[in-house]
Formats: structure tokens, sequence, C-alpha cells
């Protein structure tokens, strides 16, 4: 007997999620994931794959930009950071109620929330007190049960700074402030640090490394894994 593949798989959750092809009959939240990570690893590359395979295996699908692109300049830190999370907690809230959807995609929300205060507090941006407050909202049980998995999506430096300036980007004169291998090793450690200290044994949580990936490998290989935890919670109740 031949193995199911991933489209056929897939269908067999939109049976479990949908039975009647009636958003209104399942359950009351769509499953919603949030993608966030070290810059240059992937992201906006999968929320795009995420998004097409399920809507082509029948999901209404919705996607959530990432607040940076929402949110107008001037980019004064911290308030710009708190304005862009607030955009992405706005539209979980809004998308948790909404009943023509099986499936909402972020591009960074809670947790890329508690990366940029740990960053912050590292930087001198905010205090240790400060920190720790909004960490704890962020990632409050409330703001926390809006999502059914986190992936955390990284890539070493050099692979970054290839993805973003091409093999001989050793030769150029000036990086960005924020893609630059100062910058991007000092993101990967928070990340790192966060991991270790909230996430590593959390079942909403996956780490992933896209340094020797495509974008297609990524996809690949997380794909069973979201079908996994899509199947959990529709099996097996929130």
């Amino acid at each position: 007997m031949e193995p199911k593949s991933f489209d056929t798989e897939a269908r067999e959750v939109l049976a479990l999620l949908d039975p009647n092809g009636t958003r209104k009959k399942r359950e009351p939240r769509p499953f919603m994931v949030e993608l966030f990570g070290t810059s240059n690893s992937g992201k906006t590359s999968l929320l795009d794959s995420i998004y097409v395979f399920f809507k082509a295996a029948g999901f209404e699908t919705a996607k959530s930009p990432e607040g940076a692109e929402a949110v107008p300049p001037p980019r004064v830190l911290p308030f710009f950071n708190f304005m862009t999370v607030d955009y992405a907690i706005a539209n979980a809230r809004r998308m948790s109620l909404d009943k023509n959807i099986h499936l909402g995609v972020f591009d960074r929300a809670i947790c890329d929330a508690a990366v940029r205060m740990e960053l912050f507090k590292r930087q001198g941006i905010i205090t240790p007190e400060d920190q720790k407050i909004l960490e704890a909202y962020y990632l409050n049980s409330w703001n926390r049960r809006l999502f059914d998995l986190h992936i955390c999506l990284v890539t070493n430096v050099e692979m970054a700074l290839v993805r973003k300036y091409g093999p001989d980007h050793a030769k150029k004169a000036k990086y960005s402030t924020t893609t630059n291998p100062q910058t991007m090793a000092e993101m990967l450690s928070v990340h790192q640090d966060l991991w270790e200290r909230l996430w590593k044994d959390d079942p909403k949580m996956l780490w992933h490394d896209t340094s020797a990936e495509t974008p297609e490998q990524t996809m690949e290989s997380l794909k069973p894994l979201i079908l996994l935890a899509l199947r959990q919670r529709f099996v097996q109740g929130e």
C-alpha cells in the first residue's frame, strides 16, 4: 500500500475540520500559525508556500503581513515595535472570530515581540523591569491561546548575508543597520537564548534551521509537522 500524499492528508484534515463544508459547524477559531525568526531565514517564502498549499487543498486561508509593512514611519524605537506587534495582535483577535477562515498565517506576532523586547533590553533601550512586564504581556495566556503553532526559522549569519547581498557580500563597503554581521549574530543569539529559556519544551513551538535549505525544501520539511498539529487540534480538541 502506497503512503498517502501530503495533498491527500491535507484534504483528510480539512474533512475533520469542516465535515459538512460549513465553517460555522466546526471549531470556533481558525488554526493560526506565527512565523518568526532571524532575517533572511525564509519566513516570507514559507508564509506564501503555506498559503498556496492549503488554499489548493481547499482551506479558506488568510495571511497577516508583517506589521512593519502596515505601520507607517517614523520608525522610532521602541514605539515602532509596540505598534507593529499591536497590529499583529489586533489582526489575530479579529481573525479568531472569523468563521469564514480555516487557517491564518502570521508574519511575526507575539513570539517575535518577546524577541524584540529581549534585544531592546540588551541594547539598553528598555529597562530589565520593562522587558519582564512587556514579555509577560505579549505572552499572556489570552494572546498565546490565539495561536496553535509558532515556527521559529533561523539561519546562520553567513547564509543570511549571502541571501541578502550575494556571495561576495564581504567586499561591500557598508551593510545596512539591521542586516550586518554584528546585528545578525546578536539576533541569532537572542532567538537561541529565548528558545532555551521559554520555548524548547512547548509543543506549540517549532525551531527550524534553514541554512542548508532552499525555500522549497523548508516547506517540504515543515509541511508534515503543520499537518500533524492541525490533526491533533481538531481530533483531540483545544
